[in-house]
């Protein structure tokens, strides 16, 4: 199976800087839209599908959840790994220590880095102060000095609720695969919405002991093995654009 990939990258990464006082979030999917219409829009007769991992499963899952007439028309299927799929659980589960809180420390010293090197394009503005942000220790706490503040939000806790999918599952109509494992430090196992999923007749979650957060390797020596994230995804495609030839006949009928 062949496929034409395209990376969408969040505002300030990838090499590109900022052209406006605004960066991105788990909750906010307007580029994400616009990149999907526009790669609609230039092949108009061919199938599109998306994918989204780690937070990029937040953007893609609350687009298909809060957009779901444009996303039925523009996506026949979706795909999501390692998403923390409720925010507060995730955040809770990082601040454990001794693990969880180095990774938690080491992402947000990322944060910093991606602060101090788009503040030179004198582009981010906003209604917080580069002293708040390095008193910063976790993730928690820079959303709540930055991204809750730079988006408008009332509070962290304000933010992390519209970011959650958890709970919105019921109003997602694309098929979506999402794999989960039970030991990511992102997301532990009781805070996957299995029952949620078992609800909908378009989502799929499946859930593999270890993974650890977009892990998934195999075999004692896994640089002899394909990942397991690869291959479920190679799986996964190839039914809806080889064997679900029909299925995305009658989506395309119905659309």
């Amino acid at each position: 199976m062949k496929l034409r990939t395209v990376v969408f990258n969040y505002r300030g990464l990838g090499g590109m800087s900022l052209k406006t006082p605004r960066t991105y979030n788990a909750a906010n999917f307007e580029d994400l839209s616009e990149v999907v219409r526009h790669v609609k829009s230039l092949h108009p007769g061919i199938p599109v599908a998306a994918t989204g991992i780690s937070m990029g499963g937040l953007v893609l899952g609350n687009y298909l959840a809060s957009q779901k007439m444009a996303a039925q028309k523009t996506l026949v299927a979706a795909m999501v790994i390692s998403t923390p799929w409720n925010a507060f659980k995730a955040m809770d589960s990082l601040e454990k220590p001794v693990l969880n809180l180095l990774l938690n420390r080491y992402l947000t010293s990322g944060f910093f880095s991606f602060i101090n090197r788009v503040k030179s394009s004198n582009m981010l503005q906003g209604p917080w102060t580069m002293e708040d942000l390095l008193k910063c220790k976790t993730v928690r706490e820079f959303d709540s000095s930055y991204t809750a503040k730079q988006f408008g939000y009332k509070d962290v806790n304000d933010y992390y609720a519209d970011a959650s999918i958890h709970e919105k599952l019921h109003k997602i109509e694309v098929p979506i695969l999402c794999l989960s494992a039970r030991d990511d430090p992102f997301q532990p196992y009781e805070a996957i919405p299995v029952e949620e999923a078992c609800k909908s007749k378009y989502v799929a979650i499946v859930i593999t002991q270890y993974g650890g957060h977009i892990g998934f390797l195999e075999g004692i020596l896994p640089v002899l093995h394909e990942e397991y994230m690869c291959r479920l995804f190679t799986q996964y495609f190839e039914g809806i654009f080889t064997s679900g030839s029909e299925l995305l006949a009658e989506i395309s009928k119905d659309r």
